[in-house]
């Protein structure tokens, strides 16, 4: 008898529920320096919080915030920022070779 593999659909931004937990996964995004996984990052925290009342918030509509996620999107570092201000969330420098 053959059982039936049951799979379901993961929604990152369903797991995403505090500032410890949205810090901690944008970290990780920027660690890997690769622009499509932190703008996927980006897009699953603005999911997880509101696309709409974030878009309302940085003053942008939502398709451009849709547009800033996207594949060929390159948001400037000033909206990043304010992106990151409006969830709540400071970014920060260090060395990249420990000393």
């Amino acid at each position: 008898m053959t059982k039936k593999l049951e799979i379901t659909r993961w929604d990152t931004s369903e797991t995403l529920e505090s500032e410890q937990d949205i810090a901690g996964y944008l970290a990780e995004a920027f660690e890997t320096n690769d622009l499509a996984v932190i703008r996927k990052a980006m897009a699953n925290v603005a999911k997880a919080r509101n696309m709409t009342q974030i878009a309302a918030q940085m003053g942008i509509s939502r398709r451009g915030l849709y547009k800033m996620f996207s594949d060929t999107g390159n948001p400037e570092l000033a909206t990043v920022q304010k992106f990151l201000d409006v969830i709540g969330v400071k970014m920060s420098i260090r060395p990249a070779v420990a000393a």
